[in-house]
């Protein structure tokens, strides 16, 4: 992995930052930060760009747009456009490019309520209810598509 060029979407933010510091630790050199100024992931033509010109083996995808709880209920359409747009484009020429591995990050808000502790992963799946939040069904929708893209054509 040490010799992979690995590009990390919102490796400036706040989770990034410590992904991208455990990435040096760990000897990894050829690390891309995308500027959201250079790229805005939620245009294609953006994503098409960034991948031909980082050319990476594995991409951990944490950028987002964020704002909170509150901004996420006066949003919700905006908010579920743009991360379902960034995750869902990013994955699609992540395949397209065939990188060797694409990461990304679930939520606590993937689970149902009232999910008994410690969490299993199959339990995000169970996620229907109408009271689902925005971010919720995003995320499960960014999960229901790289768990087609994992499957063999």
């Amino acid at each position: 992995m040490r010799t992979k060029r690995i590009l990390v979407t919102g490796g400036a933010g706040f989770l990034g930052y410590y992904v991208v510091k455990e990435l040096k630790k760990f000897g990894c050199k050829n690390i891309f930060i995308p500027s959201s100024k250079d790229y805005d992931l939620v245009q294609m033509e953006h994503v098409k760009k960034l991948y031909k010109n980082v050319r990476p083996d594995i991409v951990i995808h944490l950028a987002g747009k964020v704002g909170g709880i509150g901004a996420n209920e006066e949003k919700p359409a905006e908010f579920f456009y743009d991360n379902l747009m960034m995750g869902a484009q990013m994955m699609e020429q992540g395949w397209r490019t065939g990188i060797e591995k694409f990461v990304t990050l679930g939520s606590i808000c993937c689970y149902p309520k009232l999910t008994p502790v410690p969490f299993k992963e199959e339990q995000c799946q169970t996620v229907n209810r109408d009271d689902a939040s925005i971010f919720q069904k995003q995320k499960k929708s960014l999960t229901l598509k790289l768990r087609r893209h994992s499957k063999k054509d």
